[in-house]
Order: structure tokens, then sequence, then C-alpha cells
């Protein structure tokens, strides 16, 4: 078994750029997954799938514990982002949101808990509004309370396995994506992509074993 191992969803996005870089840098043995025509960076084990795809998911993940011997950590960052007050909200965009921010971690979660070893990490990426009860982003904010809410529950669910779940949850995280979105936004306060990469790096280091069933907030 790779003690250090760890399976990562979107690793080509802002923030999954940063995270894949935090972990091969750090020695981690590191599979990642995508979507578009960029693979991750060199040196990672690129698994191209569709996170909403059950079958696709347990694919990727069997090809990694193959690979690794085993996945010690699960990084879920596949996500999304939608503005909106509930009464402007369509039912296509809920759908979206909670596609992409709950039913995605739920998806990839269920299929690799055959693969973590007892003592293994799963680290969510929630957000900073959910608590801050931001206004105007009525499905983006339930989407990510319920994934939330569900790593509290699952972390008293894999007690017994010693598998710590947390979820990071961040303020704005300065990504290209967020800059074509918002490009009058003063942007000081912003977090670097590295910044929440190293939390998320730390969550899964065998040191923080006894940190489990946290929400932790991420800002300036």
């Amino acid at each position: 078994m790779t003690e250090k191992s760890v399976f990562i969803t979107g690793g080509t996005g802002g923030l999954g750029r940063a995270v894949v870089r935090a972990f091969t840098e750090a020695g981690y043995s590191t599979a990642a997954t995508y979507r578009g025509p960029e693979e991750p960076r060199e040196g990672v084990l690129a698994l191209k799938a569709d996170v909403l795809d059950a079958e696709a998911v347990e694919s990727a993940l069997r090809r990694a514990a193959e690979e690794f011997g085993s996945i010690r950590g699960l990084v879920n960052l596949v996500g999304g982002f939608g503005a909106g007050r509930l009464a402007e909200t369509s039912d296509e965009d809920w759908e979206r949101m909670m596609e992409l921010n709950l039913r995605s971690s739920f998806i990839v979660t269920r299929a690799a808990l055959r693969y973590l070893p007892d003592g293994g990490r799963i680290v969510n990426v929630g957000s900073a509004s959910v608590v801050r009860r931001a206004p105007g982003v009525a499905a983006y904010v339930a989407s990510k309370g319920g994934l939330m809410a569900l790593t509290r529950s699952l972390a008293n669910e894999l007690r017994e396995r010693r598998i710590a779940v947390n979820a990071v949850l961040p303020t704005i995280i300065d990504t290209p994506a967020n800059r074509r979105a918002m490009p009058d936004a003063d942007r000081s306060g912003w977090l670097l992509p590295e910044e929440v990469a190293e939390a998320i790096l730390w969550l899964v280091d065998q040191r923080a074993g006894i940190v489990t069933g946290n929400l932790i907030e991420l800002g300036r």
C-alpha cells in the first residue's frame, strides 16, 4: 500500500491545479480526474471521467487503486457556482447546483469507501458563504450546505474506521473564472489557490487524524 496516495476530482480547475501541485510536491502518488481537453500536470495519474457518472467514477478509482495499491486520501474538488435569488432560480439552475456541489461528492465518496483503508482521509470543499449567510445565491448555498451536512454525518459514520472527514470553507478564491465573473471586484481579500491547497494537504496528512467532522472556514 502506498501510504502517501490521493485521489482528487477536478484536477484541472483553478483550485484543482494548485491542489494537485501541492500533493505531488509533497511526495504523494496523485490521481486526478478531469473532463476538458487539458490534462493534469505531468507525473500525475490523469483519469478522464465525469464524476456524475457512477460507472466512470468506479473505473477511475479502480485504476488508481491498482496503480497505487490503495487510495489513502480523497479530495472532492468538483463544484460550480451560480448566483440568483430563490424567486429567480429555475429548476435547471437548482438541479445544476445540486448535481455539481452535492451529488458529485456523494457519488465519488460512496465509491471511494471501498478503496480507502482504515485511517484514511476525506476532504470536501464547502463555502464560507453558507456560514456567513450570503444573500442572492440560494441554490449555491443550499447545495454547499448539504455538502457540509454530509461531511459531518459521514465523519461520525466512519469514526470506527478512523477515517477523518472534514470540509474547508473558503471565501472567494483568486481563480481565472472568478476574475472573469467579477472583473471589478476588490481582490485584496481573495484567497490564493495555493493557500487553500495547503489547508487541504494538511487535512490529508497522517498528523491530522484527530481532526474530523470539522467545517474549517478559510478567509482573511
